[in-house]
């Protein structure tokens, strides 16, 4: 069964559901669009920044690791507990479970106070940062452990929807990353009144 209107839904496994249907991989020109978007972002940046290894379907962030400034970049490590924590990227890798490749468990940790700037996959996001990950809350409970980074959704312009539904731990991006720009993101405004 497929989801036409999963805004009628009103709940994130509705929006999952479809996006798992509609969202195709980007093409590779796209891809590198957007990641040469970054790679020009990230030199205005000081500070410790967070890549990702991406999943099939996802902009790959990786080619930053052939700059000079490579030291500057860490990798995120699925632990058990729903965990991320950070490591060096020149860092020994292994596979995980699910694919992507990912520091080893012995690797040195980072510190996340070092942190300037995280780059984050998604499903999809809207138009105010809010994301939609794959539903196991990795992210969001790392980046409520760094309030002072920039959070830079990485996605393409047809992967940003109007609204997305929101819950009290999600951690809304400040900027997003397409083949536009790395463009802040303008903050939901609140429909309750005080």
């Amino acid at each position: 069964m497929t989801l036409a209107n999963p805004q009628a839904a009103g709940h994130k496994r509705a929006w999952r559901s479809w996006a798992k249907l509609i969202v195709k991989p980007p093409a590779a020109h796209i891809s590198q669009r957007v990641a040469g978007h970054i790679a020009d972002f990230v030199d205005s940046i000081e500070g410790q920044i967070v890549l990702y290894s991406h999943l099939p379907g996802e902009i790959a962030v990786d080619h930053l690791l052939n700059r000079a400034d490579k030291e500057r970049f860490v990798l995120t490590r699925s632990n058990p507990g729903m965990a991320l924590s950070l490591h060096p990227a020149g860092a020994p890798l292994e596979r995980h479970r699910f694919g992507f490749w990912q520091p080893v468990a012995h690797a040195p940790q980072v510190e996340p106070s070092s942190v300037a700037m995280v780059l984050v996959p998604a499903l999809l996001f809207d138009r105010h940062g809010t994301r939609l990950g794959r539903g196991a809350g990795y992210y969001d409970r790392f980046l409520a452990k760094i309030p002072q980074a920039l959070v830079v959704g990485v996605t393409r312009r047809s992967t940003v929807v109007g609204e997305l539904p929101v819950e009290p731990h999600d951690i809304a991006m400040t900027h997003l990353a397409t083949e536009d720009g790395v463009l802040l993101v303008s903050p939901r405004v609140s429909s309750s009144f005080t």
